[in-house]
């Protein structure tokens, strides 16, 4: 149960929500360009209930004092979600190019990399891992529920957009890298000094380990994205409203992905809990576990869909005249552990060369927090983006998660 603790720990630890949002402006000179190159890197991971100071500890090792764990174990219920995401994006816009003999319809490439994971840790899970099972003998602990995905992969991506109103879509294929999910849907554990009962009903699912690193390739998959920028009235000046839907797909893994399936009750009399909470020489008697725990074991392939991410916001326009624009909206991933989120900033731009957001959110894998973003243009030639959605997450260890994200934009005429 430590195991499981720390697998989803240092997956979390990786993903330093960039949930600031960011896109293109509307677009009124575009005939000179010739290549437009974008860069987006954003890393985050959020939780609701347990702080950084834990996580991080988990991933790479300290000590956890028993004050920080009594303080997050009382704020722990049956639902404790967590979940955070690595991307990263190159994108390459052709200006020139007049598809169908369009003028403002062209096409793009891109490469990007993908590192998800979500997962749920209920509290009596938490809490075995913390101190064990000797203050907990005689009491049934409560593990439904407990779950954790990763998917890792590569995309490779071609669309068309409008040179314009920046609208467009694009078809993408999908190189798996890696893969874990795990959901144990109805689970109990109960002991004392003579009799250990485990319940479980549920599944694991993982990716060939024998082929590891980037460039591992352990499945295939295809996704769409698209974005529609609508130009709108707003009081006496316009706005612009977008409809994003992002990573619409599905990941094939190959025939050696292996899946455990349990559904069993079973009792053994003889040990020490001890034993089984910590790997020790119980689990290597002569016990059939894979028997008595009635666990099924298969290779083959396993198709899983995408978390995929929906937005409506109305978006800054960067190319506005105005010094001061509202952003606001909604956003959701497809996954259990994610709650809807909605958020609204203000942005301001006291000069040519420099802008700067903030904003307040509530909802996705943590709860509430603030976000800053800060914008440093060269006419309309370069741009780089600074952003945070978790100012306090990311600058403190009582925070509920850490998000950093890097926007690079430059034109070539």
């Amino acid at each position: 149960m430590k195991n499981l603790l720390f697998y989803i720990a240092f997956i979390f630890t990786g993903l330093i929500q960039a949930q600031m949002y960011h896109d293109f402006p509307i677009d009124s000179v575009y005939e000179d360009r010739i290549l437009m190159i974008d860069f987006q890197t954003e890393d985050y991971y959020g939780t609701l209930n347990i702080q950084n100071s834990i996580i991080e500890k988990f991933a790479f090792g300290g000590y956890i004092d028993e004050d920080n764990k009594n303080r997050t174990s009382h704020k722990l219920t049956q639902n404790n979600r967590l979940g955070g995401e690595t991307y990263t994006q190159l994108n390459f816009y052709d200006y020139k190019t007049k598809l169908f003999k369009k003028e403002r319809l062209g096409y793009y490439l891109g490469i990007g990399y993908r590192n998800y994971v979500n997962g749920n840790i209920p509290q009596d899970l938490f809490n075995l891992a913390m101190y064990g099972n000797e203050p907990y003998l005689g009491e049934n602990m409560n593990l439904n529920n407990t779950r954790a995905q990763n998917l890792a992969y590569w995309k490779l991506n071609i669309g068309l957009y409008d040179k314009k109103y920046k609208s467009g879509a694009n078809i993408s294929f999908l190189y798996g890298n890696r893969f874990f999910k795990g959901e144990l849907l109805n689970g109990d554990f109960y002991a004392n000094d003579e009799v250990v009962n485990l319940k479980a009903n549920g599944q694991v699912s993982f990716s060939d380990g024998s082929k590891s690193g980037l460039g591992a390739f352990n499945g295939w998959g295809l996704s769409v994205d698209f974005n529609w920028n609508i130009p709108i009235k707003w009081f006496k000046s316009k706005a612009i409203i977008q409809i994003k839907g992002e990573n619409i797909g599905f990941l094939s893994w190959n025939k050696n992905t292996t899946t455990y399936r349990v559904d069993s009750t079973y009792s053994f009399i003889g040990f020490n809990v001890n034993d089984l909470i910590n790997g020790n020489s119980a689990l290597n008697g002569n016990v059939d576990w894979m028997d008595s725990l009635n666990i099924q074991e298969s290779k083959g392939r396993v198709m899983t869909w995408i978390p995929a991410r929906i937005t409506i916001a109305k978006v800054i326009d960067e190319l506005s005249d105005r010094k001061l624009q509202s952003t606001f909206g909604v956003r959701m991933i497809t996954t259990k552990d994610y709650f809807p989120q909605v958020f609204a900033g203000i942005y301001y731009r006291p000069v040519n060369w420099f802008a700067f957001c903030a904003t307040v959110r509530y909802g996705g894998f943590d709860s509430f927090d603030g976000g800053l973003r800060l914008d440093f243009i060269a006419k309309d030639i370069f741009a780089v983006t600074l952003s945070t959605s978790s100012i306090y997450g990311t600058f403190s260890n009582k925070g509920y998660g850490r998000s950093v994200n890097l926007g690079i934009r430059g034109i070539i005429r």
